[in-house]
């Protein structure tokens, strides 16, 4: 079992970021006066905007598979913790996951939507 390639997530994969619900969650975090590795969970209806479910404030389960998408965001947080300069951390879409074998589905093409292929 490869569990720690992507977390405790079963089933994810990574999508771009959207800049509108990016900003909503920067604005959330300044008026929290947040410092420190978060998680937040959206449910994302077919019309409206998203909706926060959830904030885990804290390093959370799928965690691997954000870096394991190239963003290293333990490091990135302990760089900040410790003074030092920080870039902005990107995860690539496409990543993902199924199971708890870590099989990675590689980067999609870009543009594409839905779970991989190789998904049953």
């Amino acid at each position: 079992m490869l569990g720690w390639l992507s977390g405790a997530s079963c089933r994810a994969v990574t999508v771009p970021v959207d800049p509108d619900l990016s900003a909503r969650a920067a604005a959330l975090f300044r008026v929290l006066g947040w410092f420190g590795l978060a998680e937040l969970q959206f449910l994302v209806p077919a019309a409206g905007p998203a909706r926060l479910i959830d904030l885990n404030g804290r390093f959370y389960g799928s965690l691997a598979l954000a870096v394991r998408a190239g963003a290293n965001l333990p490091a990135s947080w302990a760089a900040l913790a410790t003074g030092r300069d920080v870039k902005p951390a990107t995860a690539g879409a496409g990543c993902g996951t199924r199971g708890w074998r870590g099989t990675c589905a590689g980067r999609l093409p870009s543009g594409a939507a839905g779970r991989p292929a190789t998904w049953p």
